[in-house]
């Protein structure tokens, strides 16, 4: 072994700048695939991370009919822990001013989202649909502005009357934008039967508007089983 490392050496003499260079060459190589492979990586991970801060959730399904009964028997098959939510137009009725206002109502039901943070004002997500009093409502700020509405004021859903219980600040995934064409308002899913406005049954009232709902449903799944 010792005479074949000495032989080769000796024969390294003529051309050893080249040798170095490619040695180099190599280990620059070698040195660029694994910075790719390590970049690539987090790459992903950030997207992925991007992604469940935009969808809220792990999974996310949305249809312009009903969530069937064998579709939410497969989400909850799934694992883990499930939201849903209609999103609907309809007019918001402020009793004060006798004025109407066209909205985009979330109806919803659970913990959604799961990623990224439903901030709110004041504070508390939409953990403040819950409570005594009657139904609530959260409303976009600029609406609670133009038509000088403020916590504990009601407002008419449909058939309904809520509370304003809030203003949204920041709903994850959302842009801004999204609320200027039709501000958002949040109310519970178990709110919104008797509203009449997602009931093809329902008789609304002459200021009622039943819009065409989008239902969705959002899945948080649990840690894999090993």
């Amino acid at each position: 072994m010792r005479f074949i490392l000495s032989f080769a050496w000796r024969d390294t003499r003529s051309s050893r700048r080249r040798l170095a260079l490619y040695s180099l060459s190599i280990v620059l190589g070698i040195a660029a695939l694994v910075s790719i492979g390590s970049f690539s990586a987090n790459v992903r991970q950030a997207i992925d991370a991007e992604a469940k801060g935009l969808l809220g959730a792990d999974l996310f399904v949305t249809s312009p009919a009903p969530l069937t009964a064998p579709v939410l028997e497969y989400l909850r098959g799934l694992g883990g822990t499930m939201a849903r939510e209609q999103t609907f137009s309809s007019m918001l009725t402020f009793p004060a001013t006798k004025r109407l206002r066209l909205v985009q109502v979330h109806a919803v039901e659970g913990d959604f989202p799961f990623y990224g943070s439903f901030e709110t004002d004041p504070a508390g997500g939409l953990s403040l649909l819950q409570g005594p009093g009657g139904p609530r409502v959260i409303l976009e700020p600029t609406l609670m502005d133009q038509f000088r509405v403020k916590v504990g004021d009601p407002v008419r859903l449909g058939r309904t009357t809520f509370t304003v219980a809030g203003a949204v600040r920041k709903v994850p995934g959302e842009s801004p934008g999204v609320a200027m064409m039709a501000p958002r308002a949040y109310i519970p899913l178990a709110a919104l039967p008797d509203t009449g406005l997602a009931s093809a049954a329902a008789a609304p009232g002459p200021n009622c508007r039943r819009g065409r709902p989008r239902h969705e449903g959002a899945l948080r799944l649990g840690p894999p089983v090993l």
